[in-house]
């Protein structure tokens, strides 16, 4: 009599993953002030590799961005302008992580939890009508705590999550805070 399959045949480690994400974000205190409110643009690639039981680590590279357009004036170090503005802030996180899943079970849907540590490019534009443009790009180190669901298919998972990002403040650009609502699908590695 054969022994019976391992609990994984047929199918690769649901814990090891490649996953590509469409990001929405709501921005918080800072950067809600600066690029206006819910942001629909915005893309992220995650890469995962098991390295203990239900523990995985690895890296996650995103772009978000921010767009917002008013009348009013504004104060950028020493000069005060009045006018039309167009803002628009762009976030790039560069962040190591490691993620902890709730089960194992290819067959099941997956609950994890993540945290992301790293640095963020952050680049600012501020037009104030034809007369004047001032542009700022900053690094800041930061976190992002996740909290997610991966419905594991045959060759991949559908994966749903939510990330706080917080960037702390430089002495030119304030912290840079938000909410990401991930929806994307992951692929075996």
């Amino acid at each position: 009599m054969e022994p019976p399959p391992p609990p994984h045949a047929g199918r690769r480690d649901p814990l090891s993953l490649i996953a590509i994400y469409y990001d929405t974000a709501a921005p918080v205190s800072d950067t809600r002030d600066f690029g206006g409110g819910f942001s629909w643009v915005g893309l992220s690639l995650d890469g995962r590799q098991r390295v203990y039981e239900r523990f995985a680590l690895g890296v996650s590279l995103a772009w978000q961005r921010f767009d917002y357009k008013s009348l009013e004036t504004t104060t950028v170090g020493d000069v005060t302008v009045t006018g039309v503005q167009a803002r628009q802030q762009q976030v790039f996180p560069m962040l190591a992580t490691a993620h902890y899943s709730f089960r194992d079970d290819p067959g099941e849907s997956l609950p994890f939890v993540g945290l992301g540590v790293g640095a963020y490019y952050v680049d600012r534009l501020l037009d104030v009508g034809p007369a004047a443009r001032f542009t700022d790009t900053t690094w800041q180190f930061g976190f992002a705590p996740e909290l997610g669901i991966a419905f594991p298919g045959w060759s991949g998972a559908l994966m749903i999550a939510c990330k706080f990002h917080y960037a702390f403040k430089t002495d030119d650009t304030p912290q840079q805070t938000y909410f990401n609502f991930n929806l994307g699908g992951a692929f075996d590695d």
